[in-house]
């Protein structure tokens, strides 16, 4: 009778439990959203990043808002070109009606309103950087720490990128002329 009796228990425990795992999942197209709405309050994070890569291992079409949320993530990550290509296909499905018409238009002309600053600088891709408008080579990074005047100008001494040896500190001029007081980065 005892084992009958656990039996019985198992059994309506697997059906309990073999019929609730089923309902406590989404439906793709359902989870899509719920992640587009986490990712879109978190764009230009690693967060939003996880997100977007969830949604894209749906083996979904994407919600049309997708597209609109992923181009602005880009954007805010610097992808611009990628960025620019996602604004543009979620104009093209939601149309002029779609819920973030304007905003997509504002975003285009963001990216290339940063396409254009970032044009001013060639990348020789040998760690150097050169600011057409000025004129001036740049390391492509710094030290990757914060250091001393003392220190900085001991690293200038001794850098050695493009192959170049006669790095030095920049004027406060020639720093000031990278700063953009629009630029919110």
């Amino acid at each position: 009778m005892l084992v009958c009796r656990r039996v019985v228990i198992a059994v309506v425990l697997l059906l309990t439990v073999g019929h609730a795992l089923p309902a406590m999942a989404l439906p793709p197209e359902m989870e899509a959203d719920r992640l587009l709405l986490s990712a879109s309050k978190h764009l230009g994070s690693p967060e939003a990043t996880a997100e977007f890569e969830k949604i894209r291992g749906l083996n979904i079409e994407p919600p049309t808002d997708y597209y609109y949320f992923y181009g602005k993530h880009l954007h805010e990550t610097g992808n611009l070109k990628e960025a620019n290509k996602n604004i543009e296909k979620y104009l093209e499905k939601a149309g002029r009606d779609g819920q973030f018409y304007k905003d997509s238009l504002q975003a285009m002309t963001a990216i290339e309103e940063d396409q254009k600053k970032l044009a001013r600088f060639v990348d020789h891709s040998d760690g150097t950087i050169t600011d057409t408008k000025t004129g001036l080579m740049w390391a492509a990074k710094d030290n990757g720490s914060d250091i001393t005047w003392q220190n900085a100008r001991a690293y200038c001494q001794n850098y050695t990128g493009g192959g170049h040896k006669d790095w030095r500190l920049p004027t406060q001029d020639e720093l000031a002329s990278l700063h953009d007081p629009k630029d919110k980065n």
